[in-house]
């Protein structure tokens, strides 16, 4: 695998896919629905984009809308969102 490949999954996807699903979606959906139903539908969009792995991208997203929902910031999503797929990728590596 090249740079690129790293670069991608280590920063630019875990940048828009923030940006996107916490940054646009989640806080869109909070203007209209109590908190639990945005984090809960936004987390159900995210792990939409991630089939293979729905249930614990489920979660993992419910845990990173809630952190974005508590700090009102996206950096401490974006970072968790960044190491997860740096372990995921050498765990998978390893295997």
């Amino acid at each position: 695998m090249d740079l690129y490949y790293y670069i991608d999954i280590l920063i630019f996807s875990p940048i828009w896919e923030e940006a996107f699903f916490r940054g646009v979606l989640l806080f869109i959906l909070l203007k209209f629905l109590k908190p639990f139903w945005a984090i809960t539908i936004s987390s159900i969009v995210f792990s939409l984009f991630h089939p293979l792995y729905f249930v614990i991208i489920f979660v993992w997203g419910l845990l990173l809308a809630i952190m974005t929902y508590k700090t009102r910031s996206l950096i401490p999503a974006m970072i968790t969102h960044s190491t997860w797929n740096l372990y995921a990728g050498k765990l998978i590596l390893f295997f």
